[in-house]
């Protein structure tokens, strides 16, 4: 089977030494048990069906390398886009099904008094209703603060535009791009801050997403391109009631300078 030649098995995976460490290694080949189910009464496989056991199951090792190979490389270098290349038109219906429970109630919110959305309507559900709700309760404060302030809703199937996971011990290959970044400018640096409003029920399973969206901070990560006065952040997940005081970790990054942890939803 050409596949498995070395310089072949090389090229999927890059860090394989050698055809032995392949055949041997314990992370490779070293401890696969292949069984053959047969009829009742065979004592012992011929050689050619043994023959044919062993290229079933390399046929099954070839399909397993190739569908799970992926061609990207994880970087913290993050390249500028023009926010018109990845802000587009709501593709997202709103919720007729109020009868069900188990549905999400998605409707559509006027926002034509806040210039500081960008969308004339913001089509979500509840919690991310409340979310925007307490964004809209601190962008008095933000508008003091800096020259430009403005919620952008990203939607994520309209949009190739992700980030991506591979410095956990489970690489996340498929990515995904939080809900909301906020855009904060002032007369020293942009900044844009990564924010998902996440439901109790999903904690657990994307706590991944709230891994990356923490380890996203100027420290760690290079901005590709002629403007250098970029600064990226993310934040905890916002939860119900704020639970995990998403709004109290901006204030911590020193990018919301209030007096008081007090304010009034609008």
């Amino acid at each position: 089977m050409k596949f498995f030649r070395f310089n072949k098995l090389k090229s999927y995976c890059p860090t394989l030494t050698s055809m032995n460490e392949f055949l041997t290694g314990e992370n490779w080949l070293g401890k696969a048990v292949v069984q053959a189910r047969v009829a009742n009464g065979t004592e012992q496989l011929t050689n050619d069906q043994r023959l044919t056991v062993v290229k079933r199951y390399l046929a099954y090792v070839q399909q397993a390398i190739v569908q799970n190979f992926m061609r990207l490389k994880g970087t913290n270098q993050f390249l500028p886009m023009a926010v018109k290349e990845v802000v587009n038109d709501y593709t997202k219906r709103v919720a007729v099904d109020f009868n069900n429970p188990t549905t999400a109630k998605i409707g559509p919110y006027s926002m034509n008094n806040k210039n500081w959305y960008v969308y004339d309507q913001a089509i979500v559900d509840v919690l991310e209703k409340q979310f925007i709700d307490q964004i809209g309760a601190i962008m008095p404060t933000l508008k003091q603060q800096y020259q430009d302030a403005y919620l952008i809703r990203i939607d994520e199937r309209a949009d190739d535009f992700k980030l991506h996971d591979f410095g956990s011990d489970v690489p996340h290959y498929a990515g995904y791009m939080p809900d909301f970044i906020l855009y904060l400018k002032d007369a020293d640096y942009i900044y844009q801050i990564y924010m998902e409003p996440k439901g109790d029920q999903l904690l657990e399973r994307d706590n991944w997403k709230q891994e990356l969206l923490e380890r996203i901070d100027p420290q760690n990560i290079v901005i590709l391109g002629e403007n250098q006065n970029v600064k990226l952040y993310g934040v905890k997940f916002f939860i119900r009631d704020d639970n995990r005081h998403t709004i109290q970790e901006l204030r911590d990054k020193n990018l919301l300078k209030d007096n008081n942890n007090n304010f009034e939803l609008n």
